[in-house]
Parts: structure tokens; C-alpha cells; sequence
């Protein structure tokens, strides 16, 4: 596939441009985007909404925000995961990396929150935590197996 050089004013071609153009960034983003949605979607609105309701939570969240935050997710774990991938199998390497960014941007952050705001009990962190493990680690495996690296296998 040909790159795309796009210049800026100074003349100097943006080393994001020729990436993010390519197809398989661009499928495993659409991926990720439309797993995590979906999943989070019934995740929050059938269990915990039900069994842990949050006193903070908004009744209805501002959606335009949220496919945003969403988007710019898929955009970022996307484009990390060739830069952050390992020799071994694709669904191993693809959990792998899921995991290593649930643990950062699931369970770190959420364990920054409950110690700073009153949002959620021990117990929903945890559990929305484990969730989060477990989802990001499934997107792994589908960004793995759509980017298919060399050095990967199946």
C-alpha cells in the first residue's frame, strides 16, 4: 500500500500520518471501538446499574462526550498495541497486551478515583475493574488477529 505523504507548512511529512492511514489501524480502531461500546453499554446498563448503583452516576451521560472518550480509546490502544507487542501467539500476546492496559487504565485509574471522589464503594471499583480486564483482554485478541504482525503467531 502506498503511503500517503501529507506535508505540513514547513514542509516536514507528520510520521502519524502514513500509520494512521493504513487499513488495519484504521479496522482494528473500528474494532475496538464497536466491542468496548457495545459491551460497556450492557455491562453498565444491565449490571451495574442494577446491582450497584452509583449515588454520582448521571441519569442520562452526555453521549457526545462519551463516544468521544470512546473513540479516542479505540484511536490510542490501536495504535499502541504493534508498538507494544511481544514474539508469541496472537490471541496470547493480544490478551497480554489488553491486560497490561485494563490494569492501567481500569484498575489505576479507578483506584485513583475511589481514593479521591466518593463515586463508587471497594466493591464496584472491583468488580468494574475485572470487567475491564477481562473486555480489553478480548479487544487485544481482535487487534492482534487483525494486525496479523510477522513475528506473531497464530
Amino acid at each position: 500500500m502506498a503511503k500517503l505523504e501529507v506535508y505540513l507548512h514547513t514542509g516536514f511529512v507528520h510520521p502519524l500520518i502514513p500509520f494512521v492511514m493504513q487499513k488495519k489501524f484504521l479496522l482494528a480502531s473500528l474494532a475496538t471501538f464497536l466491542l468496548v461500546m457495545i459491551a460497556d453499554s450492557l455491562f453498565y446498563t444491565f449490571f451495574m446499574a442494577k446491582f450497584m448503583p452509583s449515588p454520582n452516576a448521571k441519569a442520562m451521560p452526555l453521549m457526545s462526550f462519551l463516544i468521544l472518550g470512546q473513540v479516542v480509546f479505540a484511536l490510542v490502544f490501536s495504535y499502541m498495541y504493534p508498538k507494544g507487542v511481544e514474539r508469541g501467539s496472537m490471541p496470547e500476546q493480544g490478551a497480554k497486551y489488553g491486560i497490561t492496559i485494563a490494569l492501567m487504565y481500569g484498575l489505576a485509574m479507578n483506584l485513583i478515583l475511589f481514593a479521591s471522589t466518593n463515586g463508587w464503594t471497594l466493591q464496584q471499583v472491583l468488580a468494574d475493574s475485572i470487567y475491564r480486564i477481562i473486555i480489553l483482554a478480548i479487544a487485544g485478541v481482535v487487534v492482534a488477529y487483525i494486525y496479523k504482525l510477522p513475528y506473531s503467531r497464530t
